[in-house]
C-alpha cells in the first residue's frame, strides 16, 4: 500500500536514490523510472509512493519496523536506524507489480523486502516466482505474512525464497487466526 514517507516518525529514515535530481523529469540513473527520489508507485506509475487514504496498513508496519529511535516523536521501530525504501505495489496487484516492485528493491541496494499479503494465488505465477527469485539471488531477504486463516501448510510454505512470519500471542503462543506449519 505504500506508506507515509512524509510521517514525522519515518522521515528522517527514508531512503534516497541520490543517482537522481528531483524534479527534472529526466531519468537520470537510466534505470526506466523519472525523478524516483523516494522509490516508486507501481499502481499509478509515478514518483509518489505515498500511502492511499484508503490505508494505512503501511505507515503502520513500516513504523513497528522503522519508526525513528529517540526522536521524541510517537514509538521507537524495532530497527529504528533502518533505511525504508518506500514502494507501492497495491492491493491485489498483477505479477508485474510485483516484478517491476521486487526488481527495483534489488537493483537499488535493499536488503530486506517486506510484503505482507496473501501470496498463496502466487504459488503457480511464474512471472512472481522469477522476481522473487530475482531478489533471493541478489541477497535480498523476503519476509512475507504467514496469513491469518488458521491454516497448517499452506501453500505460501513452497516458496522458499521467502521467510514466513506467524503472528504470537501475549504469552508468545500461535496466535489462533495465524497459518503455521513446517515451511512456515
Amino acid at each position: 500500500s505504500g506508506f507515509d514517507w512524509d510521517h514525522p516518525d519515518l522521515d528522517d529514515n527514508i531512503w534516497s536514490n541520490t543517482d537522481e535530481i528531483a524534479g527534472n523529469g529526466i531519468d537520470d540513473d537510466n534505470n526506466g523510472y523519472i525523478d524516483d527520489i523516494r522509490g516508486w508507485d507501481f499502481v499509478n506509475n509515478d514518483n509518489n509512493p505515498d500511502e492511499s487514504s484508503s490505508s494505512s496498513h503501511g505507515t503502520h508496519v513500516a513504523g513497528i519496523i522503522g519508526a525513528e529511535i529517540d526522536n521524541g516523536t510517537g514509538v521507537a521501530g524495532t530497527a529504528g536506524n533502518v533505511t525504508i525504501m518506500p514502494l507501492r505495489i497495491g492491493s491485489g496487484p498483477t505479477s508485474t507489480r510485483y516484478a517491476g516492485a521486487f526488481t527495483y528493491a534489488a537493483d537499488n541496494g535493499a536488503h530486506i523486502a517486506n510484503t505482507s499479503f496473501s501470496v498463496d494465488s502466487r504459488v503457480g505465477d511464474p512471472v512472481y516466482r522469477a522476481a522473487l527469485r530475482y531478489m533471493y539471488d541478489t541477497g535480498v531477504l523476503h519476509f512475507n505474512s504467514a496469513g491469518n486463516d488458521d491454516e497448517l501448510n499452506p501453500l505460501r510454505q513452497n516458496m522458499h525464497e521467502s521467510l514466513f512470519v506467524a503472528s504470537t500471542n501475549s504469552v508468545d503462543g500461535r496466535s489462533g487466526f495465524t497459518n503455521y506449519g513446517i515451511g512456515i
